[in-house]
């Protein structure tokens, strides 16, 4: 398969996962005489590191080359955004792909195997811990010092912006 098969693969799958609003396709990109903007709007999808690279290896280097010249003002972004919106809350910026990506670009947190896998065995403890302080909030609901650990365990679980409990934080 060539790279421009593979491209358009990943482009017809990327409609398919993210359907644009108003009814725009990817695809009405292409022909754009500027791919600079096709991809931004990769990126804004949620398309992934090696995606990205795959289609625009060119792109990529030079938003990393970047990267790597404005890192402090780029890592300092990066926090301002984890404070505000959620080590702020009393919650852990969670584990998603994107903003592990982001993470380890940055430095911030480890990229090599055995980070990846002491973060897999971090998320299984937290998974164990959660059902030990689901049963404590349960025996004792007056222990505040519990429910805000509980909260912070399940902000560090969650799949969404939003608290299974319905809350965006954990302070309060």
């Amino acid at each position: 398969m060539t790279q421009s098969e593979q491209f358009l693969n990943t482009l017809s799958r990327k409609e398919k996962e993210h359907p644009w609003l108003n009814g725009t396709q990817m695809t009405d990109y292409i022909d754009a005489p500027n791919h600079e903007n096709f991809f931004l709007a990769l990126i804004f999808q949620g398309a992934s590191l090696p995606e990205l690279n795959l289609s625009f290896p060119d792109h990529l280097k030079d938003v990393f080359r970047w990267s790597a010249e404005h890192r402090s003002h780029i890592v300092l972004e990066w926090n301002n955004f984890a404070s505000e919106f959620y080590i702020g809350h009393g919650r852990p910026v969670p584990d998603w792909p994107a903003y592990v990506d982001i993470q380890e670009s940055l430095g911030i947190i480890g990229s090599g195997r055995y980070h990846r896998a002491a973060r897999r065995l971090k998320k299984t403890a937290q998974k164990k811990l959660m059902v030990l302080f689901d049963r404590i909030c349960e025996a004792f609901p007056e222990w505040q010092w519990a429910a805000k650990k509980r909260c912070y365990l399940s902000g560090a679980l969650c799949e969404t912006y939003r608290l299974p409990s319905g809350a965006l934080s954990c302070v309060g």
